[in-house]
């Protein structure tokens, strides 16, 4: 096989870090959402891990799923 790892692959491509804790993946056709644990959701290229942008002002976001060119997050909330 061909396939290699990169570690840190989002730091390399964006010169920043993710999150202290990344709560999920959801991958959909060529984007890969990134559920941190900060409140935000990293919009990346699912093949290079390029930024497209930071969905954020969620209290605890643990999960997203896309149907129809909507993004559904579920957001625990305030305790």
């Amino acid at each position: 096989s061909t396939e290699t790892i990169t570690h840190s692959i989002f730091k390399i491509e964006n010169n920043r870090e993710l999150g202290a804790i990344i709560q999920s993946l959801f991958i959909h056709q060529e984007l890969a959402y990134v559920v941190d644990n900060t409140g935000e959701i990293e919009v990346v290229e699912s093949e290079s891990f390029k930024s497209i942008r930071t969905l954020n002002g969620f209290t605890n976001p643990r999960d997203v799923e896309v149907y129809e060119n909507m993004v559904f997050v579920a957001d625990w909330g305030p305790y």
